[in-house]
């Protein structure tokens, strides 16, 4: 707290003031003492200083501005209930609020009454420390010091408050408000007296925070009440998880849950609900469904996801493998791993990249006048109909025109490719299925045989017909295009002969 007391007074005098008041000291000793002895401590300061910089840019002694400082890359969220630095979105909105004072005296904030205005912000902060629950207060930064003047320059302080609600409580508080009387009696009468406040809500998703090397700063400095570590019995407490059968797990609860829902839900809005029925339960918590399906760990939280999915190269999920098979025969990007997954990524990756996307606008925007026409065919007709289908046809179509360049016209006439995608994927299992008949249904792998040949044929036709036609400098902007033109630039001429690479082939086709 001293080093801030001492940054805010060296704002209160210009540069050229502090030098003028060295240089006068010099002058003393000048006077005084010979002039090899005067110019003594100055030198030996200066050089203290210069070879101090230069150990510690050598590392050969501690550097004092790392003190504090949090190496690497992070970002501070709300812990949920337990301290675990993750969010929990029912309470992730944060206010910020902005309290800022200066001086217009010519003493600066020696000023009387800048002081008393100090004493008031120092109480008013304290009782917001001491009541930090009934006011929503999560903590602020130390005096922040403007640049817009030589010296005198605006105090600003950010603070941070759960809700609207709790600021506004606070700001009724006696402490606050026998502070903002004074303020308002003294505004009106003294003008060498400035204060301001801004406040700003965030609401959830709306807000965040980087912190690279950094010192705790902001929102990264505030503090937040959690439970305890260990409950009554002095055990540390157990994984979080819905209410637990020690025969059936999670089961029955699973089911209590899924009653509410339609019978033709998603699977994947279980866990949400879930999480949404037991809001204490957080973000991050384990479910067993044994043995319709293994046991796992369901995440909603930004920050475990950006570490299991960017910072750490965790293999793939077995059974998303198996769940994809009928369709990508195990050799999608989705699945890969290791260098076979660098290599085909980079090989599609062009054709998926934001800049190229935006040059098939008028391909989309043609499949999307299609199914603008239909929706105003049904309702000319008065007719009821399953959008889901519309919207299925459309998303192919799209799809289509962007991957392979010609129109599947799904929309308005029976595509072999899409109809068999289509019936795939309504065979799928991901061997989680409750009822048994449709979990073992001898007839799906005859299906997905069935569908497999529709689809790679239709497909092994229209990869053909872009090899033929395939020039390095006159090619289409689709996707296999590109792939193909990066497939080819690392390949040998030879491969080019009798037709298209069969490797590259099955891997356009899944």
């Amino acid at each position: 707290m001293s080093s801030v007391k001492w940054t805010i007074m060296k704002d209160e005098a210009e540069l050229s003031t502090l030098l003028l008041i060295g240089a006068g000291l010099q002058s003393l000793l000048v006077l005084f003492l010979p002039a090899y002895v005067a110019i003594l401590p100055a030198c030996l300061l200066l050089f203290y200083r210069a070879a101090s910089t230069y150990l510690m840019t050598l590392g050969l002694i501690h550097n004092p501005r790392l003190d504090g400082v949090v190496k690497g890359k992070l970002w501070a969220s709300y812990p949920d209930p337990n301290g675990d630095s993750i969010e929990k979105a029912p309470k992730n909105s944060v206010v910020l609020f902005i309290l800022g004072a200066r001086s217009n005296h010519p003493l600066g904030r020696s000023s009387p009454e800048f002081k008393e205005m100090t004493v008031y912000f120092q109480a008013m902060w304290r009782e917001a420390d001491e009541n930090r629950e009934l006011y929503g207060y999560l903590g602020r930064t130390f005096p922040l010091i403007g640049a817009e003047q030589a010296s005198g320059n605006v105090l600003l302080t950010l603070s941070y408050w759960k809700s609207i609600e709790h600021l506004h409580a606070f700001a009724r508080g006696p402490t606050h408000r026998a502070g903002w009387d004074w303020m308002n009696k003294m505004v009106n009468k003294n003008p060498n007296l400035g204060i301001m406040h801004e406040t700003y809500l965030a609401p959830y998703g709306n807000w965040e925070n980087v912190y690279a090397n950094f010192r705790p700063f902001g929102f990264a400095q505030t503090k937040h009440l959690v439970r305890d570590i260990e409950d009554e019995s002095g055990e540390s407490p157990k994984l979080p998880m819905p209410p637990y059968d020690p025969i059936l797990g999670h089961l029955i609860f699973c089911y209590k849950i899924a009653s509410k829902l339609p019978s033709n839900a998603y699977p994947n809005y279980l866990p949400d609900m879930i999480r949404r029925g037991l809001p204490d339960l957080g973000p991050v918590y384990y479910l067993d469904t044994w043995p319709f399906g293994q046991q796992m760990l369901v995440v909603a939280s930004l920050g475990p996801l950006h570490q299991i999915t960017q910072e750490h190269l965790l293999p793939k999920y077995h059974a998303m493998k198996s769940f994809l098979q009928p369709i990508t025969e195990g050799l999608d990007i989705v699945t890969m791993e290791g260098q076979t997954w660098k290599t085909w990524r980079g090989i599609f990756n062009p054709g998926f990249s934001p800049s190229h996307l935006v040059t098939l606008t008028s391909a989309i925007v043609e499949e999307t006048a299609t199914f603008c026409d239909r929706l105003q065919g049904y309702l000319d007709a008065q007719k009821v109909f399953r959008m889901k289908d519309l919207t299925d046809f459309l998303a192919l179509d799209v799809i289509g025109r962007v991957v392979l360049d010609p129109r599947l016209d799904s929309q308005m006439h029976s595509n072999p490719l899409v109809d068999g995608l289509r019936m795939q994927i309504r065979w799928l299992t991901s061997g989680a299925d409750v009822n048994p008949i449709k979990r073992f249904n001898s007839l799906r792998p005859i299906i997905h045989r069935y569908n497999a040949w529709r689809m790679n044929s239709y497909v092994s036709k229209e990869l053909d017909s872009r090899m033929a036609n395939f020039r390095p400098d006159n090619r289409s902007s689709s996707v296999v295009d590109l792939a193909l033109s990066a497939y080819l630039s690392e390949s040998s001429d030879k491969e080019l002969l009798g037709g298209m690479n069969s490797i590259f082939r099955q891997y356009a086709m899944s």
